[in-house]
């Protein structure tokens, strides 16, 4: 490519449309190309937030998040630790850069030493090239690398160096490669006139005209110095006329950099090593993959692979022939997608013999365990032997038997957008809200006086959740009628989410979108009608619904249909949906059976293993 080609201009009315609505409305540009093309297939469209988007087609409701595709929990849980999923590609024999994890500066320097040459250092959990720096070999630099990735996260990793001047972004299923542009590193070009410092301004203007690089300006700052001075330029110096001068090494748009969109012209074997890598992610089945083509001998280096991938480089390329992922990305989100089930919820009788969650574990459990830690006990005990690789992902596996994967309590068979607003106490409510589901109240706060105000009104106690939380219930602080409110509770966070917090019988349901499966009550609870079951279980099966693409959840209700307070208020209501809550071995199982439950989790693992 002619670095003194002029860029492409996106001035047709659609495209002007796009960008409009991502700079006036702040919409993410993966979720207007997504939803255009599900608009041009006929779906309506509900926008709930800048990034999400419900798409209703004849017979089904389909999330749009971002730039997600089919990615199941699993997937964005493996990619986003980096060394774990380059342990997965290296195993299926793709080539990926040597090293590993480190704890401390001394560590890095080791690993450097190790590799024998320059390296590139990143956080483990990084992305957008936050906290990344490259090509460096000395104790000073390895330090500085080390602790600026540091900022960016706990875990830090040391990677061997590939250079290479060709480094993409590729866009790949299971089967093909989609899309493929090259990344052009932060540079600027000389004039023989202009300073190093006018050439990075003048280029900054110039990316403002285009929706993807508008946001993502060169920085002049220590990093960038710092890769000037080594080409032996200041700011104030003047390249000759054709000189590249680099501005960091790091390649990425969201670093400064350019895209050139190449798929049709790209080699073979570098289209084969992205569906390899997204292949070699259990869960995975479209991704994108970052690869960098070593300049000596030509080998494909996948440096990472990504959940939620931004299209844009492809779709609006600053060089080369636009090539809209959006509809191929909307169709493959159909294809993973399942009908609406307009059929009446099944409901549960009560058992005739209640038992507790702690009957059907071991005698090392402890008395209160997450449902994670329920189900790995339960398949230790089928014998199973279990892996855990981080926080969130495990794996369970027999001595003859494929492993099934697990994020926290989810697998290959969920997908990673229905489960977004269950980490969103707003979004939550404003989902059960859309189905005419009854629930609490509930609004954000942020100051003692508008949680005063709140609890006034709804005359209960308040339980305060975050924002934005995990999978599990999230409840931070319960604060009674009359209690007096925590000092610093809004120095903790300055927003939290308000919940009231009736009195009444509370019921944990694990539901899948056609049936009740299991019913959980706290210990000591009285018992409860047929009816209050049956209208307990429909209704948990009907708020799984709710959520468009949703396998199965855990619906916390209370009934008040035995308390003085029903005659004013909805007898039952939805408190919460959650995946992941801490149960107590106390609680009793009231209707259903917990292996439902378990059967139905490790059935979804199993099926995406096969598939």
């Amino acid at each position: 490519m002619n670095e003194f080609a002029a860029p492409n201009i996106y001035d047709d009315d659609e495209s002007l449309e796009l960008i409009r609505q991502h700079i006036e409305r702040k919409r993410s540009l993966g979720a207007l190309s997504i939803s255009r093309a599900a608009a041009k297939e006929g779906a309506e469209l509900d926008w709930l937030s800048p990034r999400e988007v419900w798409a209703t087609l004849d017979d089904r409701r389909i999330p749009i998040n971002g730039h997600y595709g089919p990615e199941s929990p699993v997937a964005t849980g493996i990619v986003a630790d980096k060394e774990l999923a380059k342990k997965l590609m290296m195993a299926e024999g793709i080539s990926v850069p040597a090293g590993r994890r480190v704890t401390s500066v001394d560590d890095a320097i080791r690993v450097q030493q190790e590799i024998g040459r320059p390296a590139v250092i990143k956080p483990v959990n990084g992305a957008m090239g936050r906290g990344v720096t490259v090509n460096v070999s000395t104790p000073d630099e390895i330090r500085a690398g080390y602790l600026r990735a540091l900022r960016c996260g706990s875990r830090v990793l040391v990677e061997q160096y590939v250079k290479g001047n060709s480094e993409y972004r590729a866009h790949a299923t299971e089967n093909e490669c989609v899309g493929l542009f090259r990344r052009i590193i932060p540079s600027v070009t000389g004039d023989g006139i202009s300073s190093v410092r006018t050439l990075v301004e003048r280029k900054n203007d110039l990316r403002g005209h285009n929706p993807t690089t508008a946001a993502f300006r060169i920085k002049m700052d220590d990093v960038a110095e710092s890769t000037i001075r080594r080409q032996n330029h200041t700011w104030e110096s003047v390249p000759l006329r054709g000189e590249v001068v680099t501005m960091r090494e790091v390649n990425g748009i969201t670093s400064g950099g350019d895209s050139e969109e190449c798929l049709d012209t790209a080699a073979a074997a570098l289209k084969q090593t992205a569906v390899s890598a997204v292949r070699a992610i259990p869960g995975m089945t479209w991704g994108g993959v970052d690869i960098l083509v070593e300049e000596e001998t030509g080998i494909p280096y996948v440096l990472e692979a990504n959940g939620d991938a931004s299209i844009n480089g492809s779709s609006f390329p600053v060089f080369g022939t636009p090539r809209d992922l959006g509809p191929r990305l909307w169709r493959e989100i159909v294809e993973h997608s399942a009908p609406e089930l307009r059929i009446e919820p099944v409901a549960l009788p009560p058992l005739g013999d209640a038992y507790t969650i702690g009957s059907a574990l071991d005698a090392l459990s402890p008395d209160e365990l997450s449902l994670q830690q329920y189900l790995m006990i339960i398949l230790q005990m089928r014998g199973y032997r279990t892996t855990s690789f981080n926080e969130y992902v495990w794996a369970a596996e027999t001595a003859n038997g494929q492993p099934l994967w697990f994020s926290s309590v989810l697998s290959g068979a969920d997908v990673a957008r229905a489960i977004h607003p269950l980490r969103r106490p707003a979004a939550l409510r404003q989902a059960l809200q859309k189905n005419s589901l009854p629930r609490p109240y509930g609004r954000k706060v942020s100051s003692v006086e508008q949680l005063r105000t709140f609890r006034a009104k709804v005359g209960d106690a308040v339980a305060l959740l975050p924002l934005k939380k995990g999978l599990g219930r999230g409840v931070s602080t319960l604060i009674g009628p009359r209690d007096e409110i925590p000092a610093g509770i809004f120095s903790k966070r300055s927003t939290w989410y308000a919940l009231s917090y009736r009195p009444g019988l509370r019921f944990r349901v694990a539901a899948s979108r056609e049936k009740a499966l299991t019913v959980m009550v706290p210990n000591g609870q009285q018992a409860s009608s047929a009816d209050i079951m049956r209208s307990v279980t429909q209704l948990a099966v009907r708020a799984v619904r709710a959520l468009p693409q949703l396998r199965w959840g855990i619906v916390d209700i209370v009934d008040q249909s035995a308390t003085d307070e029903s005659s004013r208020r909805l007898d039952t209501v939805v408190e919460g949906i959650t995946l992941n809550p801490v149960i107590s071995a106390s609680d009793r199982v009231v209707a259903g059976s917990m292996d439902d439950l378990i059967k139905l989790i490790v059935d979804g693992a199993r099926s995406a293993s096969q598939s």
